[in-house]
């Protein structure tokens, strides 16, 4: 399906970006842009889950933010497998960019004298301490 197709479909039925990001997972940004024509080129796996969408309606559709999925075809089982890759790389990403934050901080901290780290240190600790107590008095 060619992507004046799906947004004229998505007009038709009257689907906002809210709702569509609502039942796919999709972003509502990502979904407006495409809708208001400054998106001209998505992602082929993001036109297939709009296709699919479109073709099962928002009460058919795997929604994510619900306990229930129904998985209808084949092509439910791609999108949901195209869906858990992007996860998965999401949180490889996440991981590597964690792993690299903590060596930077770790290279940082070894290269300040020691006295300066018990002074880091401390001060880090009082304004441990002055956040439990502000939390105290709310």
């Amino acid at each position: 399906m060619e992507l004046a197709e799906i947004i004229s479909i998505i007009k038709e039925k009257g689907l906002t970006g809210y709702k569509i990001a609502e039942d796919t997972g999709l972003t509502q940004v990502g979904i407006d842009k495409i809708l208001n024509g400054s998106s001209k080129k998505p992602h082929l796996k993001t036109l297939k889950i709009l296709e699919n969408y479109i073709k099962n309606n928002s009460e058919n559709y795997v929604n994510e933010s619900s306990e229930k999925y129904n998985v209808n075809s084949k092509t439910d089982i791609q999108i949901l497998k195209i869906r858990l890759d992007s996860a998965e790389n999401r949180i490889k990403l996440l991981e590597n960019h964690n792993q690299f934050l903590m060596d930077v901080v770790l290279k940082k901290l070894n290269e300040l004298p020691v006295k300066e780290i018990g002074e880091l240190h401390e001060d880090m600790t009082r304004k441990k301490l002055i956040e439990e107590l502000k939390d105290r008095k709310k």
